[in-house]
Formats: structure tokens, C-alpha cells, sequence
């Protein structure tokens, strides 16, 4: 297995891992490892300069690969002041860039003169090798925005991009993801963090956003779902032990108004949900770690009774972890 890796301004790639504790850490803060990521970009190529590289390739995410390397991942807050200003005019970004916008306004012009303009809270995705101006406007406070820079690469050296031009990602990022990649700046910042940890970070903010943002794809047409920020959660911190009552608080509902609504949008209970979503985490490890025990799995995921997690596996799956395992295998 090829992990990619990298913080600051270096670049590696660790090969055959085998650690109990990294895979423990993939598992549970990202899916790319097991080839289960979901792109919601068109895959395209640039055929001239719409500002990003020239004949870079758009990465649909349901195409990525581990030879798919994100790699020079800095994050950083920045602190603009009111009506300060950036040209990247005739000089183009370096990086790719996740923008996350604290001031009430930011003003872009490209370089064909066309005009955008986004709001706090907005998450903007803006390609390496894009021209532009941008201006902070309105209110701000001690941040302006997180910045969030990287590279895309493949083994051979071939160059990806997200987007062809500036694009909006999120016009309200959750607390979450705002959470996130609020962290991933400040161990970008701190020597302390080890490279591993500044990409788990990545990879798990990059996961969030995708899996936020297929949500609220899904529920597009449809009504509704007030618990949906406390599923997301739920999907995207596994690991973590967090009470009803403060699921509930995310949902800005009381606790009972929570479990029924709950019940409603997923037929199950809150914690039934929990374990469901551990067990389809079990099935990934299942059948992409082999070197990883069952037992060691069960650890993994949380379940401290092997019986308990025998039994809600075979519930579900319809077959035991042994034999969900073997055909994975014999299905490769």
C-alpha cells in the first residue's frame, strides 16, 4: 500500500506500511486509502489557459488512485485588514488553495476583468496557476481566512487540479469541517506536528468536505433532514464518544425532537446508527487490510466485546467477518 504524504514545503511517499496504529488512523479520518473517495468535479483537461495549469488534469474524485498524490500541504490564518488587497495577476498561485472566509466579504477579479464576490463562512476551492485580484471587505476580525495550500501530483510527475477556475465549494461551511480545517492550520504552524499527522488532517478534512457536500447533493430534492448535521458527524468521527444531547445541539433541536427526527430520517436510533456506520467502516477493512486481525479491527472501530461485534456484524452483513473476508479476497 502507497501512502501519500507530506506538510510544509516537503514531499514523500511511505511504502508497505503495515502499522497497526497508521491504519487505525486512515480508518477512521479517511476513506482514500481504500479507494472509496467520490469526486463531485467533472473529469476534463484544460485544452488552453483558463487561469489554472496548462493541460492539467480534473481529478473526478470516484478516480483517484494512491499514484494521486496531495503533497505540500500548509495551512495558515490569515489576517488581512479591511479594504487590503493581493494581485496574482501576471504572477500565478503556486499551489492549489482551499480558502475558508471569515470577513464578511472577498472581492475577485480575473484576469478577463469577470467579477465574483463571496460571503463569510463561504470555502472556495482556487486552482494552481490561476491569475486573479482579491480584496477583504467589510468586517473583519483577527483572521480574515484559513488558507489551506497544496499540490497534486501523480507518481510520474503529471499535474491535477479540482476546478478549472475559482470555484465556490460551500457557501456555509459546517462546524465540523470549520473545526477541521481550523486544526489543520494550526499544526501546519506548530513544528511539534509530525508531517503524517499535518496530511491525516488533510485527508480528513478533504473527506469531510466531499462527504458534506454529497449530502447536500442528496438532499437537493428532497425535504429537509434537520438531523443531518449530527450524520455527518456520526460518519465522520467514528472514533469519537459524543452523547445524544449534544448531537441534538448541533441539530439546534431538544433531544426528544432529535430521536424522533432521527428515527424518521433513518429508521434507526442514534446509536443504532453508530454501530451500523462502524460496521460499514468493518467491511472496508475488512477487505483492504488482510495483514490487519479481525480482532484487531474490532479494537479499531471500538467494539470491546468480539461477541457483540460478531453479532452486529452478521446482523447486518448477513455473514461473519471471517467469511465476508475470504470472499472480499477471492473476489480480487
Amino acid at each position: 500500500m502507497v501512502l501519500p504524504r507530506g506538510s510544509g514545503r516537503h514531499f514523500f511517499v511511505i511504502s508497505g506500511v503495515h502499522s497497526k496504529d497508521i491504519i487505525a488512523t486512515v480508518a477512521l479520518h479517511s476513506n482514500v486509502f481504500f479507494g472509496r473517495m467520490v469526486v463531485f468535479f467533472n473529469k476534463a483537461c484544460y485544452n488552453g489557459r483558463k487561469g489554472g495549469i496548462a493541460m492539467a488534469e480534473l481529478l473526478s474524485l470516484d478516480a483517484i488512485e494512491p499514484k494521486h498524490l496531495f503533497c505540500d500541504i500548509y495551512g495558515l490564518p490569515q489576517r488581512w485588514q479591511k479594504g487590503e488587497s493581493w494581485s496574482f495577476i501576471g504572477s500565478p498561485r503556486r499551489d492549489h488553495g482551499f480558502a475558508y472566509i471569515l470577513c464578511d466579504e472577498v472581492y475577485i477579479r480575473l484576469a478577463d476583468d469577470a467579477e465574483r464576490h463571496f460571503r463569510r463562512g463561504s470555502l472556495l476551492y482556487i486552482p494552481k496557476g490561476y491569475e486573479y485580484y482579491i480584496e477583504f471587505r467589510g468586517t473583519i476580525g483577527d483572521v480574515s481566512d484559513i488558507l489551506v495550500n497544496f499540490d497534486i501530483r501523480d507518481i510520474s510527475g503529471g499535474e491535477y487540479a479540482l476546478a478549472d477556475e475559482v470555484t465556490c465549494l460551500l457557501r456555509t461551511v459546517p462546524p465540523q469541517l470549520a473545526n477541521d480545517i481550523e486544526k489543520l492550520a494550526e499544526a501546519s504552524t506548530n513544528l511539534k506536528h509530525p508531517a503524517l499527522r499535518v496530511t491525516r488532517m488533510f485527508y480528513a478534512m478533504l473527506e469531510s468536505l466531499l462527504a458534506y457536500t454529497m449530502l447536500l447533493r442528496a438532499d437537493e430534492d428532497a425535504e429537509a433532514d434537520p438531523t443531518a448535521p449530527a450524520r455527518f458527524y456520526i460518519d465522520h468521527h467514528i472514533g469519537d464518544k459524543i452523547a445524544v444531547a449534544e448531537l441534538a445541539k448541533m441539530c439546534l433541536l431538544s433531544e426528544s425532537a432529535f430521536r424522533r427526527a432521527f428515527h424518521a430520517a433513518t429508521g434507526m436510533s442514534p446509536a443504532q446508527y453508530k454501530v451500523h456506520v462502524k460496521i460499514r467502516k468493518a467491511q472496508d477493512l475488512l477487505a483492504g487490510t488482510p495483514e490487519v486481525s479481525i480482532a484487531e479491527i474490532a479494537d479499531i472501530l471500538g467494539f470491546y466485546d468480539m461477541s457483540y461485534f460478531y453479532k452486529s456484524f452478521t446482523a447486518q452483513v448477513g455473514k461473519t467477518p471471517g467469511q465476508y473476508r475470504e470472499e472480499a479476497q477471492a473476489a480480487r
